[in-house]
């Protein structure tokens, strides 16, 4: 590539080929600048090798003259220790700094551990002649400033060393190493104290606490490695044990409050797992007694950037440490909740609440399946419990035993009872110090139930019913007088009390309130509640449910995006926080349903935004498939659709149904099933002996096509055709008769209350497959009437009706099914004496069916499960569900999966039992003469102004009473309820017509129609008679 001939031009390449050759100008460039390319390779080559050559001899030259500098470190410690045996060293401070200067320069980990514990520790260890350790000798020799640093560098270098050999000696594998001995001595506040005693020349304190503070996080980083890197049986090691006393020194003489001290020692070795297992029962106990675990809980009660550092732990290590922090605290806490005073009390409250929350999803939860201990109460696990099943095995790892056991203290009504009985009393002042301690507390328990979803049930069963302090009455009384109540009473801005952090506290006491006082409702019966048996007032449950109903319809209408924070400061979420108020308000409206409690028209939103005309047209509206923008108006649809499905008693009644017979008619004109030409889907014939049967045969293969029209033919007993066109009255005329026939207890799928009220059998019976196709076959006929606008007189339990709604059914239903069960369980529930001893009972049920007596468990092994005291309120709840859920599951399962053949179970939501049972079966109210008389209509001669129709509206409307006029009703339409809204709603319509003029023959009626056939009478008696 370059010349060195001495000719400064380049040869001319001269083509012999005899031809011209053209090259192309960018080929030529390109060439150009592949070659500056490979020339600049070259240099760098050139360049790089000088460097690596360099590198190499600049490192042999150090290694050289490191092994130089070992040899003569060693010849001259050999020469010290000679000295130190004979008694002629004298100053052995500037030996022993000229000595760790040296060493520093060639340590090598690899190289140089044997000369670190066997030669330089051995010799710091030494007693010099001035009686302290020459660790300690430069120091008296007026070597303060040059022997600080040295200190330092030695101590950094012993700590990278502590976990060679597990810590021990290489000479004697019973002892510690002597690494660990010199920071045991360099470390001790004692050896000052020595120091004091040798001189006063120096601020022996002030040298102790630099010293320390300038190590003491590569101290506890490097105890909390020695700590991770072995395992919990070598808990018994002496390094362990000596290094549990070297981590309680820094505490003995620095401030027990400082920050930076208390943020190392937390997020270094707090987060260690399972510390206490980790240590010797004897090492614990000296632990235990010299950790400032006050001083440490009051910090992180207020210090944000201790749970900075501790976050940033979570990529060291496998088990999360803040999982490992919350276990740490809670063992070394609860031998000393007692001593606690009631602010410290609150600031632990605190600080469990922050760890909790900054465990990942699910963490808690995972205690319960890793431990599969789920009790009693836990077997009736929560809708959304399948879910966190599924979100547990795929987020949270398994969880150490022995962590598992320390964050299961958690639940412990030991270590409850002490937190709730700091709340301050009902009656005490709420000084602001009390409020912020109230606010912890609430906070710290609602964060528990949150977090801890499977025993949320657990934990409400010990704060309202294990501990007796009257928590709910508490935490009414102190939301009642916060700011937070006041805002939302006078139905302020909610979406500002939601961002405001000032109100956290508040909200997380409110929330925690609503919470409880759920499941206190599921554990009482409608006597204890109304019977002064509870703290709250009929005035109380008027005025929670009135901002209830502000704050919810508010959270349904006002949609906020799924990116809302929730309540701000807390773990609150949107969906928590609808969810419990909406739980609330839906159980204090089924007591008011029952019982009436509440004022007239308390229930519904009077003050709204909309005419219910507008809110129906929102609920009706379909989804445009264009894809144009949504409007103001239509972005309203889905939340009129949430309230309904959650909250509809706020809107008034007769606008549901209105809603629910519009749905009716969408559906039907969208399978077209009111046009005129739509034949018949199946033409039956049906024995009138044999209705159940012979419907059940023929229409129950038409699922949800029993929609559409069914031609019915009658054929009497006589076994001959009735004549007739089946233009919907004949239908009907089979739905009633079929629905009394079915009905009949004799047929075994149905039983009656005292009140004579049907819900399915319970019975093994009812339970086979053909009776369970049958009960399905009832639920479409069920549903074929409320789709058809039929009224049925059948009158069904509560409790089965709320299976409609897809609701559970509690305690307080049980007296319908069962008054004598319901009073057992209470009588149970308030027994004083010994629970266990004197009423023998077990979590299992005795049945007898068909004289044969068998034993259910309530809970697995449950016969060999006594109830006791502290379990009773379990045992209740779960035989009220047996007997109300369980029992009847299956049959009420097939009920309903027919009836939703017909009737999207959103359109039953709407209601509540009582009001489905209303549209079942008509009205309960009396009957509207003048409504009825103006919805008539008449023929075959028959007027309004005939002198026979004016005699018969002037009998019904002066003389008749309401039960006279029902059976007329009943003898013409075959249910003695009127129609929901009236008899305008009634099909076909309430028609009169003349049967002729012999005023001795008696009325006659045509239910299948509603058609009367009345004799033109002339006089009142004879058309009494």
């Amino acid at each position: 590539m370059f010349s060195f001939e001495g000719d400064f031009k380049g040869k001319r390449n001269i083509n012999l080929g005899g031809r011209n050759v053209k090259v192309d100008k960018a080929e030529l460039l390109r060439k150009a600048q592949l070659e500056r390319q490979q020339r600049e390779r070259e240099r760098l080559k050139l360049q790089s090798a000088y460097k690596i050559q360099a590198f190499w001899r600049g490192r042999a030259c150090v290694k050289k003259l490191r092994a130089d500098a070992r040899a003569e470190w060693d010849r001259q410690i050999e020469q010290c220790f000679g000295q130190l045996a004979a008694g002629t060293q004298h100053s052995i401070g500037k030996t022993t700094l000229s000595l760790v200067r040296q060493f520093w320069f060639f340590y090598s980990p690899l190289k140089d551990h044997q000369r670190l514990e066997v030669s330089l520790c051995r010799l710091l260890l030494c007693t010099s002649s001035l009686g302290v350790p020459i660790l300690m000798s430069p120091y008296l020799e007026g070597l303060i400033p040059g022997w600080k640093l040295a200190l330092a560098k030695i101590l950094a270098i012993c700590l990278e060393s502590i976990a060679v050999n597990h810590g021990l000696s290489m000479a004697n594998p019973e002892d510690v190493s002597n690494v660990i001995k010199v920071l045991r001595v360099a470390l001790d506040p004692d050896t000052y104290t020595l120091l004091q005693r040798q001189s006063d020349a120096a601020d022996w304190s002030g040298i102790y606490r630099g010293q320390t503070m300038s190590i003491l996080s590569t101290l506890y980083e490097s105890i909390r490695g020695f700590f991770l890197s072995h395992h919990l049986e070598h808990k018994r090691l002496p390094s362990i044990t000596t290094l549990v006393h070297i981590s309680t020194f820094p505490m003995q003489i620095l401030q027990n409050n400082d920050p930076s001290m208390l943020r190392i020692f937390v997020s270094q070795l707090l987060t260690v797992p399972v510390l206490p297992n980790r240590i010797g029962i004897d090492a614990l106990a000296h632990f235990s007694q010299r950790l400032p675990l006050k001083n440490i809980i009051a910090f992180m009660a207020e210090d944000a950037d201790v749970y900075s550092l501790v976050e940033q732990q979570r990529i060291k290590q496998d088990t999360d440490p803040f999982a490992a922090l919350l276990g740490n605290i809670l063992a070394f806490a609860q031998p000393k909740l007692s001593k606690f005073e009631a602010e410290l009390m609150g600031a632990y409250a605190s600080v469990l609440q922050q760890l909790i929350q900054r465990l990942p999803a699910h963490y808690l939860n995972a205690i319960t399946r890793d431990g599969d201990n789920r009790t009693a109460s836990t077997a009736i696990a929560s809708d959304d419990d399948e879910d966190d099943e599924m979100e547990l095995s795929q987020t949270v790892p398994r969880i150490d035993p022995h962590l598992r056991k320390w964050l299961s203290s958690l639940l412990k009504p030991s270590h409850l009872e002490p937190i709730v009985r700091s709340l301050p009393a009902q009656n005490a002042t709420l000084t602001p110090t009390a409020s912020t301690q109230t606010q912890r507390v609430g906070s710290f328990l609602l964060a528990l139930m949150t977090s801890w979803s499977h025993q949320k049930s657990d934990i409400g069963t010990i704060l309202l019913f294990r501990i007796d302090t009257g928590l709910l009455q508490r935490l009414w009384t102190i939301s009642r007088q916060s700011r937070l109540w006041e805002t939302l009473a006078t139905f302020r801005s909610l979406e500002n009390a939601m961002t405001d952090p000032s109100f956290s506290g508040e909200w997380s006491m409110l929330v925690l309130f609503c919470e409880l006082f759920v499941r206190l409702l599921t554990t009482l019966g409608d006597d204890e509640l109304f019977g002064n048996k509870t703290p709250f007032s009929v005035q109380n449950l008027v005025e929670l449910s009135e901002v209830m109903k502000n704050i919810t319809f508010d959270l349904f209408w006002n949609e906020r995006p799924e990116s809302h924070g929730g309540i701000a400061g807390t773990m609150i979420s949107l969906s928590h926080l609808t969810d419990v108020f909406t739980r609330l308000l839906q159980q204090i409206h089924a007591r008011d349903s029952r019982r009436g409690f509440c004022p007239k028209d308390h229930w519904l939103m009077l003050n709204t935004p909309f005419d219910h005309s507008t809110f129906t047209d929102l609920v009706l509206q379909e989804t445009s498939d264009s894809g144009s923008s949504i409007t103001a108006k239509n972005s309203k649809a889905r939340p009129c659709r949430a309230i309904l499905g959650n909250i509809p008693f706020v809107i008034p009644f007769e606008t549901r149904v209105s809603i629910f017979r519009a749905w009716v008619l969408l559906d039907r004109e969208e399978n077209g099933l009111d046009e005129n030409w739509h034949a018949p889907v199946a033409r039956v014939t049906i024995r009138r002996q044999y209705v159940f049967e012979d419907g059940f045969t023929h229409l129950n293969a038409l699922g949800p096509s029993l929609k559409s029209r069914i031609a019915i033919t009658f054929v009497s007993e006589q076994g001959l055709v009735e004549a007739g066109i089946d233009g919907g009255g004949v239908f009907k005329e089979f739905l009633t008769t079929l629905s009394r026939q079915a009905f009949d207890m004799n047929y075994g799928l149905f039983q009656a209350t005292s009140e004579q009220l049907l819900y399915p059998s319970p019975h093994s019976y009812a339970a086979q497959d053909m009776q369970l196709h049958h009960l399905e076959f009832l639920g479409r006929i069920v549903g074929k009437a409320l789709y058809e606008g039929v009224l049925v007189d059948v009158a069904f339990a509560n409790f089965f009706l709320a299976k409609w709604l897809g609701q559970r059914s509690y305690l307080d239903d049980l007296p319908s099914l069962d008054p004598g069960l319901y009073q057992g369980l209470m009588f149970l529930k308030q027994y004083e004496g010994d629970v266990e001893r004197d009423l023998g009972l077990t979590f299992s049920i005795d049945d007898a069916e068909f004289g044969e007596a068998k034993t259910i468990n309530l809970i697995p092994n449950g016969a060999n499960i006594p109830v006791t005291k502290e379990n009773r309120i379990q045992y209740i709840y779960l035989m009220a569900n047996y007997k109300l859920n369980t029992q009847i599951q299956r049959q009420c399962q097939a009920f309903f999966s027919g009836l939703i053949d017909l009737i999207d179970p959103q359109w039953l939501k709407m209601f509540n039992q009582q009001e489905l049972q209303i549209l079942l079966g008509g009205t309960s109210t009396p009957v509207n003469v003048a409504d009825l008389k103006q919805n008539t209509t008449y023929a075959g001669g028959f007027a309004a102004t005939h002198p026979t129709m004016v005699m018969l509206w002037d009998l019904l409307e002066h003389e008749f009473d309401n039960e006279q006029i029902s059976e007329l009703v009943k003898f013409v339409t075959s249910c003695k309820r009127p129609p929901l809204l009236g008899f305008k709603e009634l099909r076909p319509g309430f028609c009169i017509r003349m049967a002729g003029e012999e005023v001795d023959r008696l009325p006659t009626a045509s239910t299948c129609v509603n058609l009367l056939k009345m004799p033109a009478y002339t006089d009142k008696a004879s058309m009494r008679r």
